[in-house]
């Protein structure tokens, strides 16, 4: 997941700031994607900055990511039960089965 240099990037903030001090970093630019997200859903939407967060917070759960040793394989495997869940919460909620509701995502594609 992480390229070698991001790796040795985020080891050297680090050695340089200490752990514990980006792992509060990256709990900050986490609340500052929150606070642009309850932004755009009261209609003040500024993408730019949007994306500037979601960057900042990529990059903090990357350092987290690297400081834990979580494998990438634990979070690809994760992901998709994660990702499992959420279909047959969608299914359930649509009151339809999974295959209707994978037929009906491939759809939306079309849109």
């Amino acid at each position: 997941m992480l390229k070698a240099r991001e790796r040795m990037l985020y080891k050297a903030a680090a050695v340089t700031f200490g752990e514990e001090l980006q792992l509060a970093v990256a709990t900050e630019e986490l609340a500052e994607l929150q606070q642009q997200i309850c932004k755009a859903l009261r209609g003040k939407l500024d993408k730019r900055h949007l994306t500037e967060e979601i960057v900042d917070a990529l990059i903090g759960i990357e350092q987290v990511i690297q400081m834990f040793e979580i494998s990438d394989a634990a979070i690809r495997g994760m992901k998709i039960r994660k990702q499992q869940r959420l279909v047959r919460t969608i299914a359930a909620a649509r009151n339809v089965t999974e295959d209707v509701l994978i037929k009906w995502m491939q759809s939306l594609e079309d849109i």
